[in-house]
Order: structure tokens, then sequence, then C-alpha cells
């Protein structure tokens, strides 16, 4: 899962959201599935796409395997700090 945020302190707050409403726009958000590989909640986008790419069971799946599907609500700190260890390896090489 992936999202777009602006953060709370963002220094130009009015810059972002037109920076999200562009990238809101169907044309530009059938671009970023397309080049990409991102899907992305924008129905006016998906009617853009090439049929392989709308049709894509890993970019859309069915209603059946989201309903089969959950997110992991609490990590544990001891998991969260291994998830931060490699982070911080990985940023830092």
């Amino acid at each position: 899962m992936d999202s777009a945020a602006i953060p709370a302190n963002a220094r130009s707050v009015d810059a972002a959201h037109r920076f999200l409403d562009y990238l809101m726009r169907p044309e530009v958000a059938a671009q970023i599935i397309t080049e990409l590989g991102l899907a992305v909640p924008n129905q006016g986008a998906r009617a853009l796409l090439p049929a392989e790419v709308a049709s894509d069971p890993v970019l859309f799946p069915s209603a059946e395997v989201v309903a089969n599907g959950h997110f992991q609500d609490d990590l544990g700190d001891e998991v969260l700090a291994v998830y931060e260890q490699f982070w911080v390896r990985l940023r830092t090489q």
C-alpha cells in the first residue's frame, strides 16, 4: 500500500495540494499506473489504461481476493526495531 500525504510542517501547503490535484488527474494517474506499475484508486484513470494493464490482477485484485486480505495492525516493538535496523542499514550503505 502506498499513499500521498502532506506533512504537518510542509512549507507550501497550497503547492502540495496543487501537486496532489495534478497526480489525481485521470490521464496523469493512468500514466503512473502504466509506467510504474503502481495501482491508484482512480476510476477515471482505469478507463484510460490499455486492456492488459486494466485487467492485471496484481494491480487490480478481484473483490474476492480483497475480501480475503488483511493488514497487520500491530507488529510489536521487537519487530518494528528489526525493521528500523534494516532500514538504517539500507539507507547508509
